[in-house]
């Protein structure tokens, strides 16, 4: 019996069973108590290192066809955002759990038997991100891949493809891994950004290799449903457990603030890659994703004035 594995797609993750069961996972590695600093700190260190490289990239002026995104990218004040972001954080009391900090399509395998296509194996863009503190917790969350295991990317997967065939979640068997970014963090910032990558497919051949698809954000009853059984997994040792209704409202209340953090996070990582040689729009992707912030944000302000839902 041979044994494979593969990355899912992109739509993938909007699958009912497919996000139920990621939902469950994220569960399980926020409930790990792991023996590391328990402060949310990972992420501002990050960005502070980054910041550093940003502002030595954003005076040079020879960017030639990406002095257009280049000058876009100079005119946003990285530093104002970061006191702005981190002042809202501060004044909410957000959870913080052992997060993955990187929960994309390309980190969450589907492994199943006897398996005939030919394997090709995926470029992860997660080889062009920073180093940052690894640990190995395949044994800790059941993440380990049989040296047999084969990673196949294949683009036309049809609707008669095992994994959609699955009759429950129980049937899905799903790998998470690639946690060298794995560091205790807010929990908004996890759940913010695997929504997002809803919209983000990295399968585009051409430059700039990547689309976004905006409308492939999960509705809010998509969230609801990924967000209860998220919680339902976090708090499985009270077999009494149920959500309420309040506390779903408040981690999409998480959600829709650390979704801007998702954002300047990965605006400033695409920055810092624009000298890398691996091919990939990184100045685009900051375009991208900047557009997106700059709007949620005015969204936000504009919710937090009126006291809007």
């Amino acid at each position: 019996m041979s044994l494979f594995a593969r990355p899912l797609l992109t739509l993938e993750l909007s699958h009912p069973k497919i996000s139920m069961k990621i939902a469950e996972k994220m569960g399980e590695i926020h409930s790990l108590d792991i023996p590391m600093s328990k402060e949310p700190n990972w992420l501002w260190n990050c960005m502070n290192r980054w910041l550093k490289s940003v502002a030595i990239i954003l005076k040079q002026n020879n960017w030639k066809n990406n002095e257009k995104q280049a000058q876009c990218v100079r005119e946003f004040d990285f530093n104002a955002e970061s006191q702005w972001l981190k002042s809202m954080i501060d004044k909410g009391n957000y959870k913080v759990f052992f997060c993955h900090n990187d929960l994309q399509e390309g980190n969450i395998l589907f492994r199943e038997t006897d398996v005939t296509s030919n394997p090709t194996p995926r470029s992860s863009l997660n080889e062009t991100r920073p180093d940052s503190s690894s640990l190995n917790l395949s044994d800790t969350i059941n993440a380990n891949i049989e040296d047999s295991a084969k990673f196949l990317h294949n683009s036309s997967i049809s609707s008669s493809d095992s994994l959609l065939n699955c009759t429950s979640e129980d049937d899905l068997d799903l790998i998470i891994i690639d946690f060298e970014y794995c560091a205790y963090n807010y929990r908004g910032f996890d759940l913010a950004n695997h929504f997002l990558e809803w919209t983000f497919d990295y399968s585009n051949p051409a430059f700039p290799f990547y689309f976004h698809h905006i409308h492939q954000y999960p509705n809010e009853e998509q969230r609801n449903n990924f967000i209860i059984t998220y919680l339902k997994k976090l708090n499985e040792s009270d077999l009494a457990y149920i959500p309420t209704a309040n506390e779903v409202k408040d981690v999409q209340d998480e959600v829709r603030l650390f979704t801007l953090f998702s954002h300047l996070f990965w605006i400033l990582w695409s920055v810092v890659n624009v000298t890398s040689n691996i091919e990939f729009g990184y100045w685009e992707y900051a375009e991208t994703r900047l557009g997106e912030y700059k709007k949620l944000k005015e969204e936000l302000v504009r919710c937090l004035k009126s006291e809007c839902p």
